[in-house]
């Protein structure tokens, strides 16, 4: 919200004049930009659509939408697409999606049935779905 804030406030200069000379600022908003390029708003919609009481289901989207507000909000700042700067990164995520957006699935399903029924083969699926995510996400696990 506080660059949000500035933004409106027409100090978008200061805050590249920042981002060139404050290294905290830059690698901060560099750290920021890496966790957003890899949320999948998409996939945590699945999670509440299955998972998540009806009633408990707008601070789910109140998030994303948050979420894609502050998306936009480093996009602006930083000047330029989330990975621009960092394209090795940027087409690790494109090949992990594929193998990690299952596994979300598969783990959405695990934790559905796990509600339902204690079985210990489950709560093995589970955890290693949890296990690969972890490896997926890396740093962001």
């Amino acid at each position: 919200e506080a660059l949000e804030s500035a933004l409106a406030d027409g100090k978008a200069p200061m805050l590249g004049d920042m981002l060139e000379r404050w290294p905290f600022f830059g690698s901060t908003l560099a750290m920021i930009a890496m966790v957003l390029a890899k949320t999948s708003p998409e996939i945590t919609q699945r999670y509440d659509e299955r998972l998540v009481d009806p009633e408990l289901r707008e601070v789910g989207t109140m998030l994303r939408e948050r979420l894609e507000r502050t998306r936009d909000v480093v996009v602006r700042v930083l000047g330029r697409p989330l990975l621009a700067d960092n394209p090795v990164l940027e087409g690790s995520i494109a090949v992990r999606n594929p193998y990690v957006d299952p596994l979300n699935l598969l783990q959405i399903e695990a934790l559905r049935r796990t509600r339902v029924e204690e079985d210990p083969e489950l709560v093995r699926g589970l955890l290693i779905t949890i296990n690969g995510i972890v490896a997926g996400m890396r740093n962001t696990g």
